[in-house]
């Protein structure tokens, strides 16, 4: 999600170019609650919270997760292959890589 957040929707968002806007506002909606949930995850784990307390947060943080993925790669990620060039797609490849 870093990658993407910081490299991958900025590029092809840039002055909200990209056409589908709810689809963008979803996308990163989703970003927010998975690291939401991911930060009371951790805080649950370290004050050694029971499991039926956490497990709920878990769930639907991989329910978001999964779905998200799915969104990416059936709407996202073919409308950016056929909209930009060629060339900006091989460069944001390349700037994605070099995040690690």
């Amino acid at each position: 999600m870093k990658k993407e957040d910081s490299v991958y929707y900025p590029a092809i968002d840039t002055g909200k170019q990209f056409a589908d806007r709810e689809l963008m506002h979803s996308l990163r909606n989703d970003h927010a609650a998975v690291v939401f949930a991911l930060e009371s995850l951790a805080i649950r784990l370290r004050k050694k919270v029971p499991l039926e307390e956490w497990k709920p947060k878990f769930e639907m943080m991989t329910k978001v997760l999964l779905e998200h993925f799915e969104t990416e790669e059936k709407k996202l990620f073919p409308q950016v292959e056929s909209g930009l060039p060629p060339a900006t797609l091989q460069t944001l490849l390349i700037d994605i890589q070099a995040l690690g």
